[in-house]
């Protein structure tokens, strides 16, 4: 159940522009190039961070001013027992992800880092970084998978996992001086639609972040159907940076990381849907206001809501 009483926080921040944007900056027009990862995360610190370096360095090299990395870029463990011992480097894991930023002048969303919870849990904690290496957002993950996959492996992250208790939206500000509402979300989030909602409607977010590590069955079905309706729904940019294929003999991911448009439109996706790599796209803040424009849906809601006695929240309709 969408907890609907959760604390809202907003994390004011800034972004840099170099590259396309600053072109466009000149220009007068609001965009903001990112690029979406994909990898195939093992239950090895160093080896993931080799690759989230080696994508953040490619996203440079491309002129990317954002780089968004799937659910446990840094550690994916193959039992409980791996992933609770995980959480002990959360403090070394920051910092290194706070050097990649640094070095490359950029800002990084970091999906799904074993934080610290308790003694037998961690949390599900995903920060967006800035290119100083300060974390201007941090989202512990909300909505827990305790799911028996049909065809595919029982998985219960709650018995390890401790959720988070408030949505969090996060600002940065493109070349060319407009300001972006970043509304972080993860994985299993995405099958909430209230919680997209509240962060579109009562918070005004262009763009959603989704890392995520979808399994296989799960992925075929309904990940594509999902992210376009979040996007369209909301009329949002939608970035879902996906785990990809095998991890070890009892874990496989599905793939297919993606940038969605607020019409719903794929405008980026990685060519190789287990392989890893970046896939890049500029977000045009010019086309998000035109489809908010030409069909406002965010009036339709307020009246609409107004009709059945409800806030704007949604809270309270009958």
């Amino acid at each position: 159940q969408v907890a609907t009483v959760m604390a809202m926080r907003v994390v004011a921040s800034a972004a840099s522009g170099r590259g396309t944007g600053a072109v466009a900056a000149a220009a007068g027009k609001s965009l903001l190039r990112v690029a979406v990862a994909q990898m195939t995360s093992v239950n090895n610190h160093a080896i993931n961070l080799e690759t989230c370096e080696r994508l953040s360095r490619e996203a440079s090299e491309k002129n990317c001013q954002m780089v968004f990395f799937p659910e446990c870029c840094a550690f994916l463990g193959e039992s409980t027992a791996e992933t609770l011992q995980a959480s002990d480097a959360f403090p070394t894991v920051v910092d290194s992800f706070r050097a990649i930023a640094k070095k490359f002048d950029l800002w990084l969303s970091l999906g799904g880092l074993q934080e610290p919870a308790s003694e037998s849990k961690v949390h599900n904690t995903q920060l967006l970084m800035d290119p100083s290496g300060s974390v201007r957002a941090t989202y512990r993950k909300v909505h827990l998978f305790d799911v028996d996959v049909p065809k595919g492996p029982v998985l219960k992250e709650s018995g390890y996992t401790a959720p988070g208790d408030e949505l969090v939206a996060a600002h940065c500000v493109d070349p060319a001086g407009c300001e972006w509402t970043i509304g972080l979300t993860t994985c299993y989030d995405l099958r909430f639609p209230l919680v997209f909602d509240r962060l579109r409607h009562v918070h005004n977010a262009h763009v959603f972040t989704v890392p995520s590590a979808f399994t296989k069955p799960t992925g075929e079905a309904h990940w594509h159907i999902l992210l376009q309706a979040r996007a369209i729904e909301t009329q949002c940019y939608v970035i879902a940076s996906a785990q990809a294929g095998r991890h070890s003999a009892k874990r496989e991911s599905y793939g297919h990381s993606l940038i969605i448009d607020p019409w719903g439109k794929i405008v980026a996706q990685c060519s190789d849907p287990n392989a890893t790599g970046i896939a890049v796209a500029d977000l045009d803040m010019d086309l998000l206001s035109k489809v908010r424009e030409r069909m406002p849906i965010g009036m339709h809601r307020r009246k609409g809501l107004a009709s059945l006695g409800g806030s704007s929240s949604g809270e309270n309709a009958k």
